[in-house]
């Protein structure tokens, strides 16, 4: 009741009283019942029932609207709600491996060996829906006394080597929370890296775990913790560097990073900037090779490519002496992404240059003309190659002050097109 919002509260008290009336049990899992005896908030919604998932989530989707996305062969579902709340549902299941590092075979089961099979004790706890027992704690190994001892532990001696991908989830448990994992689970990270079983892993579920670890407030430390495990050496010496210059780059984006944002509608990637950092003095043809390895989104390695290879060049205009038109400060920085002039501006200690981008962020970026083609058009002038131009050129002046209302804009732009320009 205190740290959930009344929405949330009572979703789940129906969730709890459609599986009592249908005959399902139903129970709260993952991430959200860690953070609630934490003390901290987490509206992410996991459900586990006992049997047939999908059935429930049907059931519950026709009462309360909605609809409901399901893959039957993992008998999970997602329920999307009218109000745009999302319940994940999952049934109870089982994991086995064919060798070190798979992809598990899935097999349903009991609640009870559905928790047995997550990664660490912090993990593994339940708490009942129905409405009898609403609220009960479910922690057969010991998750709520490591939470209040600050430990992050493995349920069995095979995890790491069934799943190696849990020694980086462990990593960014420890650092988040301010935990550690317990010397046994430690030792039996260790000798799963010594094994070599981070090589076994695809290259996408590396990166899927590298990303989830640069987008938390502790990237820094859980980065140096996997490389003091020696988890990260898979990923070539050339591009993991963990030394003091690239600490100092990281403390550089965490620092600015939140102010820039406020100059833009949206958050920027900041896991981006890391690997930006982390990958700074790559050429671009390693660069593409890492890219194409880690199977990164074409999209995301656009991005990573400006900012790694177009920093140097930038920075170096920048740093100009000389006085910066207001539309040079502009050809320069608005054809960069977000996280591009975010990390210029994070790797730049020189006043001018923080300055100039300031400036460009609140004065310039979101510039725009008042006229269009259409207004050129309804002046008496028919349709050319040349509007474009015209229209690039007003933009320039407007830019740098030469022209302020619509009317002037118009005018200049009627000049030029007379003038055949």
């Amino acid at each position: 009741k205190t740290i959930l919002p009344l929405d949330i509260r009572r979703l789940l008290r129906s969730v709890g009283r459609t599986a009592e009336k249908n005959g399902f049990q139903v129970y709260l899992v993952g991430g959200i019942v860690r953070d609630l005896l934490m003390g901290q908030q987490n509206l992410d919604i996991d459900v586990v029932l006992d049997h047939d998932g999908i059935a429930f989530g049907k059931v519950f989707v026709e009462k309360q609207g909605g609809r409901l996305v399901a893959h039957k062969k993992f008998g999970t579902a997602v329920a999307v709600l009218p109000n745009g709340s999302r319940i994940d549902i999952a049934t109870a299941r089982s994991e086995s491996y064919d060798h070190p590092a798979a992809l598990p075979k899935v097999e349903f089961t009991s609640t009870r060996k559905d928790l047995a099979r997550r990664d660490f004790s912090v993990n593994a706890m339940a708490i009942a829906l129905n409405t009898p027992k609403f609220g009960s704690l479910l922690d057969f190994f010991g998750g709520q006394n490591d939470i209040q001892d600050g430990i992050i532990r493995v349920l069995h001696d095979l995890s790491f080597i069934e799943d190696p991908t849990r020694i980086f989830r462990g990593v960014r448990f420890e650092q988040r929370y301010g935990f550690q994992m317990d010397s046994y689970t430690e030792n039996l990270a260790r000798q799963a890296i010594a094994m070599d079983l981070v090589g076994r892993l695809t290259s996408v579920r590396v990166r899927d775990e590298l990303i989830l670890i640069l987008a938390e407030d502790s990237a820094w430390s859980a980065l140096k913790r996997l490389s003091d495990l020696g988890a990260l050496t898979n990923l070539q010496p050339e591009v993991v560097r963990i030394d003091a210059k690239l600490q100092s780059i990281f403390k550089s984006i965490q620092n600015t990073v939140p102010r820039l944002n406020y100059y833009y509608a949206g958050k920027s990637q900041r896991w981006l900037l890391f690997l930006m950092a982390i990958m700074r003095n790559l050429s671009e043809q390693k660069l593409d090779e890492w890219c194409n390895q880690m199977r990164f989104k074409k999209a995301d390695v656009q991005i990573l490519k400006e900012g790694v290879l177009k920093t140097p060049v930038v920075l170096k205009k920048l740093r100009s002496a000389s006085k910066l038109k207001n539309s040079t400060l502009y050809s320069i920085l608005n054809p960069l992404a977000q996280e591009s002039i975010e990390y210029i501006y994070a790797r730049s200690s020189q006043r001018m240059v923080r300055q100039r981008i300031d400036f460009y962020l609140a004065n310039l970026k979101d510039v725009r003309l008042n006229i269009n083609g259409n207004d050129l058009l309804e002046s008496g002038f028919k349709s050319s190659p040349l509007f474009s131009e015209v229209l690039g050129k007003v933009l320039v002046v407007k830019l740098n002050g030469l022209v302020r209302s619509k009317s002037e804009e118009l005018k200049f732009a009627r000049k030029l097109l007379e003038n055949g320009k």
